[in-house]
């Protein structure tokens, strides 16, 4: 059952697979015994085989040790990747690591700049950068796309406030609820 945005994931392999390695295993033993293969050399074929596959297992699990390194991996092997740049910039922003968050939501831009939820995000990263215009202009391109977003509605009443505007911000911050 196919879940998430992403196209393809190792998860969606691990059941099918049961029954090939079991037709691999059960083959395997079938042509050791016809070609008479000895005992030892079969265990320490296997032995090979599961060493190599622990130290594949072993790099696979540092891959996966936190977001920034699964993400910073994947943009190393795949082609520029909207949702990675926007993942790995969430994992910045959340880290209260704006600039590096700002790298990669700019990336992200640059591949899908119709993003409303992106486009929060961005609005978000120049509030906290103190670039207040350029979080209004972010806040109000998401609005565009979806009017009724309240991340967008937030943060533009959050700058708005930050700016004195305060009735505009009020007006903003109830949009935002509703």
């Amino acid at each position: 059952v196919h879940v998430g945005g992403q196209t393809m994931a190792d998860r969606y392999f691990y059941i099918p697979s049961i029954g090939l390695f079991i037709a691999v295993v059960f083959g395997l033993a079938d042509i050791a015994k016809s070609w008479r293969v000895a005992a030892s050399l079969s265990a320490t074929i296997a032995g090979v085989v599961l060493l190599v596959f622990a130290t594949l297992t072993n790099a696979q699990i540092h891959r996966w040790h936190d977001s920034f390194t699964l993400y910073e991996h994947t943009l190393a092997v795949t082609p520029p990747n909207f949702r990675i740049e926007y993942n790995l910039g969430l994992a910045f922003a959340e880290s209260d690591r704006y600039d590096e968050a700002a790298a990669h939501f700019e990336k992200a831009l640059q591949i899908r700049p119709d993003d409303y939820m992106l486009l929060v995000y961005v609005g978000v990263n120049r509030f906290y950068h103190g670039r207040l215009p350029e979080a209004i202009e972010y806040a109000q391109a998401a609005m565009r796309l979806q009017a009724d977003s309240p991340g967008a509605h937030d943060l533009l009443g959050k700058a708005l406030a930050k700016q004195n505007r305060n009735e505009a911000a009020l007006d903003e911050m109830r949009r935002a609820v509703e």
